[in-house]
């Protein structure tokens, strides 16, 4: 086994030549409570201390209404969707993974507030 491929065993849980496909199987859905992708900030919920949901800059607004909270900050924004774990879970990987190029390298990191 090469170092790549034990490192990807050890830390990622991929076993050595499984395929993408067998490896989402296994493991489900593959979500994430917010992303960075081509300088928009998608999160499910707006995350405050310690990981409670807080206002979104919309809801700051008075603009309770929307439920999708989309909020410009130069070149990039925040995109706030403010649904159910269920849905943004289910919905995940057609609306953020499957319009992706074939190869795309995804980064997880994990963060703490």
């Amino acid at each position: 086994m090469t170092q790549t491929a034990t490192l990807r065993s050890i830390v990622y849980g991929i076993k050595p030549d499984e395929t993408e496909a067998s490896f989402v199987e296994r493991c489900g859905h593959v979500s994430a409570y917010a992303f960075l992708r081509e300088l928009h900030w998608n999160e499910r919920q707006r995350m405050g201390f310690f990981g409670m949901p807080t206002a979104t800059e919309c809801e700051r607004k008075g603009e309770n209404e929307i439920r999708r909270c989309k909020t410009q900050m130069g070149e990039a924004s925040i995109v706030t969707w403010n649904e159910d774990p269920d849905i943004w879970t289910k919905s995940f990987e057609q609306r953020f993974f499957t319009p992706l190029p074939e190869g795309t390298w995804l980064v997880v990191v994990d963060y703490h507030i």
